[in-house]
Parts: structure tokens; C-alpha cells; sequence
């Protein structure tokens, strides 16, 4: 008897396990749902970014009328990020030292060395004409 009711359960399975439509379960369709999760501050950053940006760029193109006016936009803005990263460091000597040269057709380029704070060193080029003035600049 056990072995009939164990042999009815295991034909019976397949039937109650497939028998069934799978039903959908979302509640939005992706047209309604929009952006995935996963993108909602993206998007959201964008979109304040160029709202930031359109704000700015109608301020520049109102208050740049004039010489003076273009001077005080650049003081404000200046006064503006100092506020916000604090005072700058005090100068410092550049301490500049020479260590090579090339000679080219017409100029030479300086190998430089420089000290933007102490103990920091910055390499550069220097490309010098030897064409009187007036020089091109870069």
C-alpha cells in the first residue's frame, strides 16, 4: 500500500509542479518603473548639476556687461572658493636650478627644476627662442 502511494505522489508531482502558469509578480511594468535603482542617484546628481550649471551660466551672461562688472565677478568668485578651501599657503621661494640643455634650430630648451613648496620638486621645460622680440607665447 505504501509503495502504491509513493508511486501515485511520483506521477502526481510533475502535474502539480508544471501544471501551474507562472504568474507575474512586478507590480510596475519597465515602462512605468523607470531607471533601474541602482541609477537613481545618477541620475538625480545630473540632473541638480545641470540645473546648477544653467543657474550659472544665466548669472554669467546677466552680470558680464562691462569691464568692471567682469572684475567684480572675478573678485566674488575668487573670495567665493577661498572661502570654501580656506586661506592658500604662503609663498615660498622656487629655488630654481638649471640641469640640462638643448640646443635646437632657432632656440634651446632649459631642462628646469623647481621647488612649488620646500622638499617638492617640479621638473619643466623651458623652450627659449633665440630670435629677437617679439616672441610668440604658449
Amino acid at each position: 500500500m505504501r509503495c502504491y502511494f509513493s508511486l501515485a505522489l511520483l506521477m502526481l508531482f510533475p502535474l502539480i509542479l508544471f501544471g501551474q502558469g507562472t504568474e507575474d509578480l512586478g507590480v510596475l511594468t519597465p515602462a512605468q518603473s523607470g531607471p533601474p535603482p541602482d541609477q537613481h542617484l545618477e541620475i538625480w546628481l545630473k540632473t541638480e548639476f545641470d540645473q546648477l550649471v544653467a543657474q550659472r551660466r544665466a548669472a554669467f551672461e546677466t552680470t558680464l556687461k562691462s569691464e568692471a562688472s567682469c572684475r567684480n565677478w572675478q573678485e566674488e568668485r575668487r573670495r567665493f572658493f577661498l572661502d570654501q578651501i580656506g586661506p592658500l599657503p604662503e609663498r615660498t621661494p622656487l629655488n630654481p636650478v638649471v640641469v640640462g640643455t638643448l640646443q635646437g634650430k632657432g632656440y634651446r630648451i632649459e631642462k628646469i627644476l623647481l621647488e612649488s613648496r620646500p622638499g617638492f620638486h617640479v621638473t619643466g621645460n623651458l623652450y627659449l627662442p633665440e630670435t629677437p622680440p617679439p616672441w610668440p607665447a604658449v
